[in-house]
């Protein structure tokens, strides 16, 4: 029941990982053993909350500060990634400054004075 209200609430990739569990459980497998489904769906990355999850299942173990932790590391690893994506983006951006920004400058800023010289030197 648990996990059918769980379900609508998830990214899409993980729900069918979760709808799989929800089927193992009805099928009459045993809820820690039906969580090794989110495993081979999702991977490795799920790895700690099922361990959890399935800790607190077999002992009655409280789960809420896991849980907290668990997300509190998802959110560090997800600002780690921002943050080297955002230090790659200078060395992107290099290329089309140079390709495209540089060229304007250089007609726009340049262009006049070349245009004038040649008129004077013409006129000469």
């Amino acid at each position: 029941a648990a996990l059918a209200a769980v379900a609508p609430h998830v990214h899409p990739a993980a729900r069918a990982a979760i709808d799989d569990v929800g089927r193992r459980v009805e099928r009459g497998d045993r809820f820690v053993d039906a969580l090794d489904a989110l495993v081979d769906h999702l991977g490795t990355r799920v790895l700690g909350l099922v361990s959890a999850v399935a800790a607190a299942e077999r002992w009655g173990l409280p789960l809420a500060p896991t849980v907290d932790r668990i997300a509190d590391d998802a959110r560090l690893h997800r600002r780690r990634l921002a943050e080297a994506e955002a230090r790659r983006l200078p060395v992107r951006l290099a290329v089309p400054l140079v390709c495209c920004t540089l060229p304007s400058f250089v007609c726009i800023a340049i262009g006049p004075l070349l245009v004038g010289a040649l008129s004077s030197l013409r006129s000469v």
